[in-house]
């Protein structure tokens, strides 16, 4: 049996506009609604997958946080957004919760005091490298005595391995940061070293980096009263650490005691994603929305009209 497709009304032909099979227009809807259901599984995982693999969500951890009560241990996963601890120790070197140079509470990490040979490298990774505007914030401090020979500081990663590191050397940079790129030469910021005593408490430093571009990022950096920035480090200069994004953070201590340990707290993730990871996620959303649609069969969208003929709604 045959019947015609009309539209609502007269057409111009008196109605004729076509004739075809209701099996064939069946079979026709059905095709449609697998394409429009593929289209929107589509859509739903380029939008998931995009998001999962280019924005590191905000973050924020404690020395504080209760998860540390039962012991800091390689594992240990307190606060939210970042990944566990990862600890890498070697003939002396370790880690605890309580006081350094950063406060009286703090996450602490020793080198066993014999300079050249034990050391502590303990990392955090990111749940994803950092996006566009996006700011990993820590701050350190460094207890006195400090050993002669001892190096200290943090360093933090990109994908590909390439690394940026600020730290304190005094018997090869003198009594200020320095910071090295990439395994490179220690060079020496400016900005001085102020260890913290019995008299002069805690002296912790502010660091934080913001990825300004695919390319490039900056370094701020707060000592006491004094602001430092260091403006547009590029992969030129770093090969591969910012175009593949930070994603991890570092804090080591080599021929340190704890006496002169490195100590660090308030490790944050803050900032919006770049404007090409909210459109993965509209895309995620668009694809859901296509999902809950495509249930509808489209042949609701006409009806048999009283003559035989179907019409549309």
């Amino acid at each position: 049996m045959f019947c015609r497709l009309q539209k609502r009304g007269v057409a111009s032909d008196g109605g004729h506009i076509s004739k075809m099979p209701i099996q064939l227009i069946t079979a026709r809807t059905s095709e449609v609604n697998y394409m429009i259901r593929k289209t929107g599984l589509v859509a739903l995982a380029l939008g998931l997958m995009t998001i999962a693999t280019y924005a590191a969500s905000n973050a924020s951890d404690q020395s504080s946080d209760p998860v540390y009560s039962g012991g800091f241990n390689n594992g240990t996963n307190g606060g939210t957004g970042f990944q566990p601890w990862s600890f890498s120790d070697f003939d002396g070197g370790g880690q605890y919760i309580g006081p350094t140079g950063e406060s009286a509470s703090s996450f602490g990490f020793y080198g066993g005091g014999a300079p050249g040979g034990a050391f502590a490298d303990d990392s955090r990774g990111f749940a994803g490298p950092l996006d566009v505007g996006q700011t990993f914030s820590v701050n350190v401090g460094i207890g006195a005595p400090f050993t002669s020979g001892g190096n200290v500081g943090i360093r933090v990663f990109g994908n590909s391995g390439a690394d940026v590191a600020f730290g304190v050397a005094p018997t090869l940079t003198g009594q200020q940061w320095y910071f090295r790129l990439d395994d490179g030469f220690l060079l020496p910021t400016g900005i001085p070293f102020v260890p913290a005593t019995a008299t002069s408490g805690p002296e912790p430093v502010s660091f934080s980096f913001t990825v300004t571009g695919f390319n490039s990022f900056n370094v701020h950096i707060v000592e006491g009263s004094n602001v430092y920035d260091l403006d547009s480090f590029t992969d030129a200069e770093i090969d591969g650490l910012n175009g593949v994004g930070l994603n991890s953070v570092e804090f080591f201590s080599i021929g340190q005691d704890a006496g002169g340990n490195l100590g660090a707290d308030n490790l944050s993730i803050t900032g919006v994603p770049e404007p090409s990871t909210i459109c993965s996620g509209v895309m995620a959303v668009v694809g859901l929305f296509v999902l809950r649609g495509s249930h509808k069969p489209w042949l609701s969208l006409i009806r048999p009209t009283v003559d035989g003929t179907i019409a549309r709604h």
